[in-house]
């Protein structure tokens, strides 16, 4: 929630303060605005997550007796790719819709709507008819599968460490979403018009 309602904000509200102009004006290029962009949403995600692990380490150790420090890292870490993700894709939603608000209504759904049905999505196709059946799948294999970074089951089970291979494949996997999205958001942001 913290990740999209920042992020959603930033283009437009440079836009809408003129803020934006004395930033372009200077030697910083769109790409760099959108990199700092990215980063400033991430790293504040990044601490707020920070704070709720510490939180969620020193109560679940302190009721368990039991610190699994590896697993929440590895949960925190993921949980952080997956944030990036988000991000990248809200910023540039923040360059396609025209306002705040329904960018991050837009957003909302979709990452919602991916963390419940993306998983299934391949079953259902398979019993669906022709074009549908191959249309879902299509959809299937092209959008994020945000749920590989939900590590819950895992640490409230404990069901010890995820493989340090499928660790490292989700972290690139988020890496490629991720600059797929800046990508995306440079390209389109470079058309846009600013006035």
């Amino acid at each position: 929630v913290i990740a999209i309602t920042t992020t959603a904000r930033q283009i437009p509200a440079e836009r809408e303060n003129r803020t934006i102009f004395p930033l372009l004006a200077k030697p910083v290029s769109r790409g760099e605005l959108v990199g700092g962009k990215f980063l400033g949403c991430w790293v504040a995600s990044g601490i707020c997550l920070l704070v709720f692990y510490l939180f969620f380490i020193v109560v679940s150790g302190s009721r368990e007796q039991v610190w699994q420090i590896s697993n929440y890292l590895q949960a925190m870490w993921l949980h952080w790719v997956f944030l990036a993700v988000v991000i990248s894709m809200v910023l540039m939603g923040s360059i396609i819709f025209a306002a705040p608000s329904s960018n991050s209504t837009i957003c909302f759904v979709t990452v919602v709507g991916i963390l419940l049905l993306g998983r299934h999505l391949n079953k259902v196709a398979v019993s669906l008819p022709e074009p549908s059946s191959t249309i879902l799948s299509v959809v299937y294999f092209i959008i994020p599968h945000l749920e590989f970074y939900d590590l819950r089951d895992l640490i409230i089970h404990n069901l010890g460490l995820v493989p340090w291979g499928a660790w490292a494949l989700a972290t690139l996997y988020g890496a490629a979403y991720t600059a797929f999205f800046l990508l995306g958001t440079w390209l389109l942001f470079r058309q846009k018009s600013l006035a």
